[in-house]
């Protein structure tokens, strides 16, 4: 390389072909980081893209189960409950079971309608199978 020398008529550095070189090296690499950086942008973009589509596929199918769960409440709603009914102290339960072990003794749905006492044990020790009705 070769250092800039001051033209001689005075009108500033002398340009030679080694500092055209060096500016045009600086310039291309200058270029060059810049390109790499856009690349790194643009793989950076596309990740981006590929997760949104994916999250917008998953909310999507979260939907449908929405709209059909929904249709299934409604549904139920505007039915009256299939399941036998027990009051317990002013309190209505569906009996969500058709037979049920309790204390080493199988009982069906009907055993357990026709006894009170069996009625209360079940709801105090809150057995999963008896739902509160809510009026």
């Amino acid at each position: 390389m070769s250092e800039i020398k001051e033209s001689p008529a005075g009108e500033g550095p002398e340009v030679t072909v080694e500092s055209l070189l060096a500016q045009l090296e600086a310039e291309k690499n200058a270029h060059q980081a810049t390109k790499d950086a856009l690349d790194i942008a643009l793989e950076a973009k596309d990740d981006a893209a590929g997760a949104l589509s994916e999250a917008a596929s998953v909310i999507t199918g979260q939907k449908e189960t929405i709209t059909s769960l929904q249709a299934r409440v409604n549904e139920l709603e505007t039915k009256p409950s299939s399941h036998p009914i027990i009051e317990v102290n002013k309190k209505k339960f569906e009996v969500h079971a058709k037979s049920f072990k309790y204390k080493g003794e199988t009982y069906t749905v009907a055993d357990l309608i026709s006894n009170k006492g069996l009625q209360k044990e079940l709801v105090s020790i809150q057995a999963g199978f008896l739902i509160e009705k809510q009026d």
